[in-house]
């Protein structure tokens, strides 16, 4: 049986997809400590691409829903646990002259920018 995700909504798909899961969860059809399907089995049964299963994995496991087990799948955490801290590092390394005076301007704009994205 599959049980389709609304295309006419504005919300994206993996939002709605995302959205199913979390209410499955409360609803108790997925316990804590269980793992959620497959991302095919998820996928046919949804109507959506694989894709779309993977981008709201990623967003459940941010929210502390679910997490990953390398090479086996996504098992449910339940209400108890907190979300994960997701930290965002970019490391720079930047080669300059010996007796330089200091950073160019280009230099302090990038790592500004940087800074500004994270």
């Amino acid at each position: 049986m599959r049980k389709s995700i609304d295309r006419g909504k504005r919300i994206p798909l993996y939002a709605q997809f995302a959205a199913r899961i979390k209410q499955s969860i409360r609803d108790g059809r997925y316990s804590s400590g269980e793992f959620l399907p497959g991302e095919r089995e998820l996928s046919e049964k949804f109507g959506v691409n694989r894709d779309t299963v993977r981008r709201a994995v990623v967003d459940l496991v941010r929210e502390g829903l679910i997490e990953r087990v390398p090479s086996v799948g996504h098992r449910v955490l339940g209400d108890r646990q907190k979300p994960v801290a997701v930290s965002h590092a970019i490391g720079c390394i930047m080669l300059r002259n010996v007796g330089g005076n200091g950073m160019s301007q280009y230099y302090s704009d990038l790592f500004c920018g940087i800074a500004g994205e994270s």
